[in-house]
């Protein structure tokens, strides 16, 4: 619901919101109840949708909402994401968060996120304009997150240069599922010191 400054008056969206432009006149949306499956935290709980269960829907993904005309328009689906990193990511869940226009409202930044064979995320920082239009990769480290808009132009996020290590944990095929068991050995049992020290080192 959204209150007006005098607090009297109130109305339901068509669709919840996860960012508002600065002038709040259109929104950034995505199915929070699917959001809850793949990332608990940042969804519903409890709330079942249509695409819930799938991995790359095709008629979901980011949504534009007017806000004054609470009109919606699916800009990006999760299928053309996942099709984007083909063959990596293939079979795999599929998502978007941390969604966040820019100041002045032009450009929006978003995460496209799925899940790695060893159960991790592998994460992209995506940018689009307002219209839906000019998507871009601005990084495909594979490991990057809470990011914040430094200038209209300027985005600043915490995250690793890309690796071999990561490029093996993004792939599906059958020839690398000996490389794919390395990293996720490595994962779990090296010293976080030395992984801090080769991420330095080799990223």
């Amino acid at each position: 619901r959204l209150v007006t400054d005098d607090g009297e008056h109130a109305r339901d969206l068509s669709l919840p919101v996860y960012a508002f432009s600065s002038a709040s006149e259109l929104a950034a949306c995505v199915d929070f109840g699917r959001l809850h499956r793949v990332r608990q935290g940042y969804g519903y709980a409890g709330v079942e949708t249509p695409h819930t269960s799938e991995n790359a829907p095709l008629d979901d993904g980011i949504f534009f909402l007017d806000m004054k005309t609470d009109t919606t328009k699916l800009v990006l689906s999760l299928a053309e994401l996942a099709d984007d990193v083909a063959p990596r990511g293939k079979g795999a869940v599929h998502w978007v968060d941390h969604l966040e226009f820019s100041p002045d409202g032009r450009s929006l930044v978003f995460l496209h996120r799925w899940l790695a064979c060893d159960g991790a995320p592998i994460t992209r920082v995506m940018l689009m304009d307002r219209s839906g239009r000019n998507i871009r990769c601005l990084r495909d480290c594979g490991a990057a997150g809470h990011g914040l808009w430094l200038k209209n132009d300027t985005y600043g996020i915490w995250g690793r240069k890309g690796s071999v290590a990561t490029k093996i944990r993004g792939t599906t095929s059958r020839k690398s599922m000996p490389l794919r068991a390395l990293a996720y050995v490595g994962r779990r049992l090296l010293p976080p010191a030395l992984k801090k020290r080769f991420n330095q080192e080799c990223f």
